[in-house]
């Protein structure tokens, strides 16, 4: 490739035309024109110029067998050796220019540079808290702790991309508003400048303009690596978004079937169909930005906008027929207990049993004297259309624990065609009904007897008499570990078994208005006698 049309190409590349490389150059329009036809070359102080204007070398500009000068000029800026020098000249320039500065021009350098780093250091501690928090909500579904590991992992990344992002702020920004004005290349230049035709004055006003828009203003070597890593980073993190929007829309979809499927019991899923369908297509415009984002492509913008518009006229749509056939379903609040049933299971007494239930802290114990030794009847209120009652039996602290509680039976296909049944009417029902589903336990009295003085074992109780027996209330835990233990605790005996040799334990008791709570605080020895 020629020398005329590696200039032509450079010069469009960087948005010059003729008239404006000409004033840069201090030649006419006609001489660029000449040597872009290849008709004349310029003099060797101009090629000069010329490379320092393009940032090319002169070999890769007047050696016709280079023939790809962008290629040629990409290769030279990932080239390790000049990042390295271009670090090594910021350093020099930067000792230079301090040591030709006055002692209050360093100091407001220092400050200025300071409140900069101060607020970019404000506004990373809120883009890194509130963006990790965003982003690892995504994933809420995976669990409370994970979404915890995920948070803090992308809370330090963003401190490093912050970092980052922070140091070619300040560099940039000290490059621009000091370095340049002690740069001696610049100087030279300027008076090689003012030794031309224009005057004084021009060059005075036009001070600004040069240094801020000179191609030798553009960012080191060294930046543009940085850069290279923030924007790699920032494609990472687009990843994870279009991820997580994967998984989005496939859980949107399985949204808009089911709602597609209710239309025919109302017009209400009619809206909620469309709205969904919307919402569907807006996550998946905004997935394909986050490809073309990665894939550095450019969309196209009357499709992606006329898409985008419609989907929310779409949505508008949905919610407008939702709120109007709305209106008309009838919320109906069903606080009857007709459906009711008493439930029970037998069990028979076993060495420290304790019998507890998820669904409330509350028991009744019932003394039945007609009742054998040790039979044992648990029996409680449920709704027996969708409950049953069920039990597991395990071992903690010694003591056998009998967990008594109510269990969805899992009849699905009844409450699916009882709610159609229902929306084809306009109707909805609820369950508001209030009724007593405390635990009942009936045995003998030697046998409740055995069983609240095992529950005292586990638990603080609160005892209230009543005519039939005792109602039981259930408080907090009778042994309390401050730190957790390696060992094992026994509640029959109630002793500790610690598994290492070098954790001491503290035992106390602290009273309370249920009754003494045993407190547990375990340290390695060596901590106890510090």
């Amino acid at each position: 490739m020629k020398f005329g049309d590696k200039l032509v190409l450079l010069r469009k590349k960087n948005g010059l035309s003729q008239e404006e490389l000409a004033e840069k150059l201090g030649v006419s329009r006609q001489s660029v024109s000449k040597w872009e036809s290849n008709n004349t070359y310029p003099e060797t102080d101009k090629i000069v110029q010329i490379c320092n204007i393009f940032d090319c070398s002169m070999d890769d500009l007047i050696n016709d067998k280079v023939t790809n000068i962008e290629e040629t000029s990409r290769k030279s800026k990932n080239n390790f050796n000049e990042v390295w020098d271009s670090l090594l000249e910021f350093i020099t320039k930067t000792v230079n220019m301090f040591s030709h500065m006055k002692f209050t021009n360093g100091l407001k350098c220092i400050v200025e540079m300071i409140i900069v780093f101060l607020l970019l250091w404000l506004l990373g501690a809120i883009f890194c808290s509130i963006s990790s928090s965003l982003i690892a909500n995504i994933f809420s579904f995976l669990g409370g702790n994970i979404v915890n590991n995920i948070e803090n992992v992308l809370k330090s990344i963003f401190s490093i991309f912050w970092f980052i992002l922070t140091l070619i702020v300040l560099v940039h920004t000290f490059k621009i508003r000091y370095l340049n004005y002690y740069d001696d290349t610049v100087v030279v230049n300027k008076k090689a400048v003012d030794s031309s035709d224009k005057s004084d004055n021009i060059e005075d006003n036009n001070k600004e303009k040069i240094i801020v828009r000179d191609e030798k203003d553009k960012p080191f070597a060294f930046l543009g690596v940085l850069s290279k890593l923030i924007i790699y980073f920032i494609k990472f993190m687009v990843i994870c978004i279009a991820i997580g929007l994967i998984g989005t829309i496939l859980a949107l979809i399985i949204f808009d079937v089911l709602s597609i499927s209710f239309i025919s019991t109302n017009i209400f899923f009619l809206g909620i169909s469309f709205s969904m369908i919307s919402v569907t297509i807006l996550s998946i415009l905004l997935l394909l930005l986050c490809i073309y984002f990665v894939i550095a492509k450019r969309i196209n913008s009357k499709v992606f906008i006329s898409v985008f518009i419609g989907s929310l006229l779409l949505f508008g749509i949905g919610i407008g027929i939702s709120i109007i056939s709305f209106k008309n379903i009838d919320i109906i609040e069903d606080s009857s207990n007709e459906f009711l049933e008493s439930s029970s299971i037998t069990t028979n007494y076993r060495d420290d049993l304790v019998i507890i239930t998820y669904d409330n802290n509350k028991y009744n114990y019932i003394v039945d004297s007609n009742m054998k030794d040790d039979e044992i009847i648990i029996s409680k209120n449920i709704d027996t259309r969708y409950e049953k009652l069920k039990s597991h039996e395990t071992l903690e602290d010694e003591m056998n624990m009998l967990y008594v509680y109510s269990a969805f039976k899992g009849n699905y296909k009844d409450i699916y065609n009882k709610f159609v049944n229902d929306l084809k009417d306009n109707k909805i029902y609820f369950n508001n009904s209030s009724y007593d589903n405390c635990l009942t336990i009936k045995a003998n009295q030697d046998t409740i007897n055995k069983l609240i003085s095992n529950l005292g074992k586990m638990y603080l109780v609160e005892e209230i008499n009543n005519e039939n027996g005792f109602n039981i209330i259930t408080h907090e835990s009778k042994v309390y570990f401050q730190y957790g233990i390696d060992g094992s605790y026994d509640a029959r005996e109630d002793k500790l078994y610690l598994d290492d040799d070098d954790i001491q334990c503290e035992r106390s008791i602290k009273r309370t208005k249920y009754g003494e709570r045993i407190i547990y605080k375990c340290l390695e020895k060596e901590d106890y006698d510090e």
